[in-house]
This record gives C-alpha cells, structure tokens and sequence, in this order.
C-alpha cells in the first residue's frame, strides 16, 4: 500500500469532473449560459493550477514523474492488448499520454470559450473562435471517454479500483509494478505533501472549533445582557404605569387622598 495521490491532485480531479460536467450540460441553454460561462471559467483556472502544481516538487503528481512519450503510450497499449502490461505505481505511460491532452485540450476549450463569451476581444473572429471551441469540447469530451474506459480496463486487469483510489490516494499492488524514475524520492515528496496538507487541514479545522466556541459565548453573553435590558425596560414600564394609573384616579376622584396620614 502507498500513498499516490495527494489531495490537491485528488480535488482538482473531482472538482475539474464537476466543472465539465455543468459546462457541458448547459451549453446549448441560453438560460444557463452565465452558469455554463462560469464553469468554464473554474475548469480552465483548475487546469491552468494542476499545471503549476506539476511543475513543482510534488511526488507522483509532478510532470516528471510521468513524462510525456507517445512511443512509450503506443507500446503499453499494445502490452495491454496482448495482456502483459505490468501496474504502474502512478500514471502508467498510457495514462500519461491521456493527461497531457486533457490538460491541453481542456486549456484550448476554455480559453476559446472566453473569447467567445467576450465577442470582439483580441480576436474579431466569431465563427472561427465557436468553431474552435465547439470542437475542442467535442474532444475534450471524446479523450475523456477514452480516460475513463482506460481506467476501467486498467482496474480488471490489474484488480486495482482506480477510481477508488483517487477518492482514498491509496494505490495496493505496489510490489508488483512499475515504478518511475527515482521513485524513492518521487514517493517520499508525496506522502511529505500529504503530511503537509493533513497538518494543514487540522489547523484550519482546530481554528474552525475554536472560532465557533468563541461565537457561543460571545453569542449567550449577548443574549444575557438583553434579558437584563429587557427586564429593566420592563420594570421601568410597569412603575411608569402604575404612576399614571395612579394620577389617573386622583384626577377620577378628587375627594382620594394618597397622604396615609390624612386617612
């Protein structure tokens, strides 16, 4: 068992799924167009943060830890076809080849998008710039279907849940794959970003509690001082009412005497 996939990678995934989701749903509504604009929008700034996040040190999830090579993608299909492609420990050299055009093909999408959304901006083109982002998308959607019956292959031949795993980061058949170049410190980085994103996590969740007992108190101090308020408006009140209601009857009754000494 070994930690792969850290959290960013694993939010980025998921959120990047719902992005698309929404933004293609909702491209042929006028209605929906502000919602299918927006997801746009956080798909193409998740993509353009999941390249920064590759650039860095950042174990398996790093750029170099699964390099770009078309040759090597060919030859692990045809492993897999043949039925002797090995496990990977991340992305196998398939799955890789597959990223790198999601990643380029959902940044097109997105970037076309934007300027169709803004008409006239840097390039006075409509139809040009809805043609590219029609059939970007188009793609887009196309090497996702190709993504996911990959990783659905992968997952019966291997006996890996892969899509489990980018749930939990989790990877089992470690001891009989293939692992990348300088894997020791590839896995050393990830479960470092991991520890880092758990202590982070635990801070802001401390910092959560500790905010909200803070507002309990603050809230029932609150509340005790306008029951005291409320009570002394009241007392007030009632002596206010009672002195009328006394002048009152002195005014009803002239012969009433309030002096006890009179009686």
């Amino acid at each position: 068992m070994r930690y792969v996939w850290d959290p960013f990678v694993r939010i980025f995934h998921w959120s990047l799924v719902v992005a698309f989701a929404i933004a293609f749903l909702t491209h042929e509504s006028e209605w929906h167009r502000v919602i299918h604009v927006n997801a746009g929008y956080t798909a193409g700034t998740l993509i353009v943060a999941r390249i920064i996040w590759g650039l860095m040190k950042t174990g398996y999830a790093s750029f170099h830890a699964f390099p770009f090579n078309p040759l090597h993608a060919a030859r692990y299909v045809w492993q897999i076809l043949r039925g002797s492609a090995r496990p990977t420990i991340g992305h196998n050299p398939a799955g890789s080849f597959i990223i790198y055009a999601l990643l380029g093909t959902g940044l097109l999408t997105a970037a076309t998008g934007f300027l169709v959304y803004n008409d006239g901006w840097l390039i006075d083109d409509p139809e040009l710039l809805q043609a590219l982002h029609f059939y970007a998308a188009w793609g887009w959607l196309a090497l996702i279907a190709t993504h996911v019956t990959g990783v659905i292959t992968e997952s019966i031949l291997h006996r890996e849940n892969l899509i489990y795993a980018m749930f939990t980061g989790i990877k089992h058949d470690v001891e009989n794959s293939e692992r990348c170049e300088d894997d020791e410190n590839v896995s050393r980085e990830t479960l470092n970003v991991f520890a880092r994103w758990t202590m982070g996590l635990k801070r802001i969740y401390k910092t959560y509690i500790a905010i909200n007992s803070a507002n309990k108190k603050m809230y029932r101090i609150i509340e005790d001082n306008d029951a005291v308020n409320t009570f002394g408006v009241q007392q007030e009140g009632d002596g206010k009412s009672v002195g009328e209601n006394l002048d009152t009857e002195i005014a009803a009754n002239p012969e009433t005497k309030t002096n006890p000494k009179e009686q």
